[in-house]
């Protein structure tokens, strides 16, 4: 599972966080996606894409925006390992 990070945008708030995870279809229950809480999951091809905001007035949600981005790959991949068929 390769998880890339395909746009950061700077909002008033906090940032907007978009994934790109190359997968085969084979690998992913798609109706198991809805189980991913609280990221926007859309597939396309053999490509998932996931979008979360990050809120920076969320004392979790703080961090530095490298810090952010780490903690957010950490969570999806950890999340689509749930997933795997």
């Amino acid at each position: 599972m390769k998880i890339e990070v395909e746009t950061l945008k700077k909002m008033v708030n906090g940032w907007d966080i978009n994934l790109q995870v190359d997968l085969t279809k084979s690998q992913i229950d798609r109706d198991a996606l809805n189980r991913v809480e609280d990221w926007k999951v859309t597939f396309k091809d053999n490509k998932l894409y996931l979008e979360v905001f990050m809120d920076n007035t969320e004392p979790w949600e703080d961090e530095p925006l490298e810090e952010l981005v780490k903690a957010a790959k950490m969570e999806i991949e950890w999340k689509l390992n749930q997933l795997l068929v």
